[in-house]
This record gives C-alpha cells, structure tokens and sequence, in this order.
C-alpha cells in the first residue's frame, strides 16, 4: 500500500471531524447574531395604544403609547421576515455540513475496506467543491436585502472562505489526479522487454 493511500483516509476522517465542528461554531454564531438582532427588533418595535404591552411600557416610562405607521409595520415585516430566512438558511447550511461531514468519513472507510482510494477520495474532492458552492450561495443569501438582510461581506470574505473550505477538496484532486497504476505499468512493460528481448 503506497503512503498516500494510507495518510489520506486518516487524514480525511480527522478533516471531517474538524469540519462538524467548525459548522455548529460556525451556525452558533450567526445564529447568535440573528437573535440579536430579533431582540432589538423587539425592544425598537412601536406599539399600538391598545395593546397591554404598551399600557405596561407607558405606565412604567410615564410615556404615551406611540402609533406606528404604515411604512413601520411594513418595516417590522421586512425584518420579521429577514429574521426567519437567516434561521432557515443557517439551519439548511448546518444539517448538510453535518451530512457531508458524515459522508466524508464513510467515504475515507469505504476507501480502506474495498481498496479503491483513488475512486472514493476523489468523491470526496468532488462533493467538498459542492458544498463549497453551496457555502457562498448561502452567505450571498444572508446578505441579500430581500433575503437574509444581514450586513454585507466583501469580495475578499468570498474568496477566504472559499479559499478555506475547498482547500482538502482541492489537494485531493492533486493528490488522486493521475491514476497509480501507470507508472507500474510502464515499469513492468519496462522489465518485460529486458528479460524477452525482441
């Protein structure tokens, strides 16, 4: 068994590993951002004069009970809505960074019993680049206005993270690119030719 066959599947268990968990660090705090940004949504909502809350707020404050306008609610909504599509889009995010996760190990321990690393690695490859994609389009998603309305990212923070999550897929193409059994073949055609000379 060549040393490439025997690093990467190590290698790539611990990789999945690492990645579940940088994906709940990682939805741990966008999440925790969201929530943030809900409870300041709440306590910066205007209250109508006949709710209780209001009444409650005002007799504590000594404050009048405000009249939120038309473009306020419909303010509220737009952010109400950017709210659910951040929870929605991260938890999506989460539970196929945690799939793949588990792909990636299953994939390192098909490699070892069947023997066909080159085939089951570059699976591997092929699906981090996936994701990859996957990744940029939800973070594109949360920036949107219409969409997540969370601040936006520069074009620098796509490229590091893309950068960064499909550097292993990436080595695994360069490390299972080219097929290990050519250069045996030509050595034994090599060795064929000078016991059997012509």
């Amino acid at each position: 068994m060549r040393l490439r066959d025997r690093l990467f599947p190590v290698l790539t268990v611990s990789i999945a590993f690492l990645w579940a968990l940088g994906t709940m660090r990682v939805a741990e705090y966008v999440g925790s951002m969201n929530t943030a940004r809900a409870l300041a949504a709440i306590m910066a909502a205007p209250m109508s004069s006949g709710s209780s809350m209001s009444s409650f707020t005002s007799n504590i404050l000594n404050m009048q009970p405000s009249h939120p306008t038309a473009s306020q609610v419909q303010e509220q909504r737009k952010l109400t809505q950017q709210i659910t599509t951040v929870e929605v889009v991260v938890y999506v995010w989460r539970v196929a960074m945690l799939i793949l996760a588990g792909i990636l190990w299953m994939l390192s321990l098909l490699s070892v019993i069947t023997g066909r690393f080159r085939l089951w690695h570059l699976c591997a490859a092929f699906l981090i680049l996936a994701s990859t994609l996957g990744t940029l389009i939800g973070l594109w998603l949360l920036t949107r206005p219409e969409w997540g309305g969370m601040p936006p990212l520069s074009v620098l923070s796509y490229i590091c993270v893309g950068a960064v999550q499909a550097a292993y897929g990436m080595i695994l193409l360069i490390a299972f690119a080219r097929k290990p059994s050519f250069g045996r073949a030509v050595r034994i055609s090599t060795v064929d030719h000078s016991i059997h000379p012509a």
